[in-house]
């Protein structure tokens, strides 16, 4: 089942959003097998901005590397965290969708994990004082349609065929439900 990051905490002020990556993926890695970093904007001493490799089968190793593949970004990159991490189950990660992905930044963030793994994973947040509900089921998202402002109604005009959306977190969607609840819900079979 696929997760979203509740981009919620993300947005709070005070929330320890590197400990909460940092939390996540040590502790995805142990089901992955193989793995992919890419920092986007690495500091000019650095002559290597991708490391990719397969995992040892032993979970506490595994939880190791990803710690040292963060340490890495993190030491390398410029400030922001852009950066890509994929951990997947085989080492074709382009043929699956990777059990934890990281692109750009923390609101992007996505887990494909057993209902069961999701559990543990919870109980693992809680252990580390970040919130249970730090991910999300896809199927709670809520998007919607929004009206077409200047641009989308010019591309309109030249026969484009574009819509306004806006994807809200459930957390999200009680904070602003009361803006949007009149805006028609789009059908997750159309996204």
């Amino acid at each position: 089942m696929q997760y979203l990051v509740e981009t919620f905490y993300i947005h709070q002020e005070g929330f320890d959003v590197i400990k909460a990556i940092e939390v996540t993926a040590q502790s995805i890695a142990q089901w992955a097998n193989y793995y992919q970093v890419k920092i986007h904007f690495a500091e000019k001493k650095v002559t290597e901005n991708e490391k990719t490799g397969p995992l040892p089968e032993e979970k506490l190793k595994k939880s190791e590397i990803a710690g040292e593949l963060l340490q890495w970004v993190s030491k390398n990159s410029k400030p922001g965290w852009e950066f890509d991490m994929r951990f997947v189950l085989s080492e074709l990660p382009e043929a699956e969708k990777p059990i934890f992905a990281y692109y750009d930044g923390p609101w992007n963030m996505s887990l494909e994990l057993h209902p069961d793994e999701f559990k543990e994973l919870q109980e693992i947040w809680k252990l580390n004082n970040l919130p249970e509900d730090l991910f999300f089921p896809l199927y709670q998202q809520i998007c919607i349609l929004l009206p077409p402002g200047k641009f989308v109604k010019f591309l309109n005009m030249l026969g484009l065929n574009f819509q306004s959306q806006r994807c809200l977190s459930p957390k999200e969607w009680e904070l602003e439900k009361t803006k949007y609840e009149n805006y028609p819900r789009i059908n997750k079979n159309d996204l």
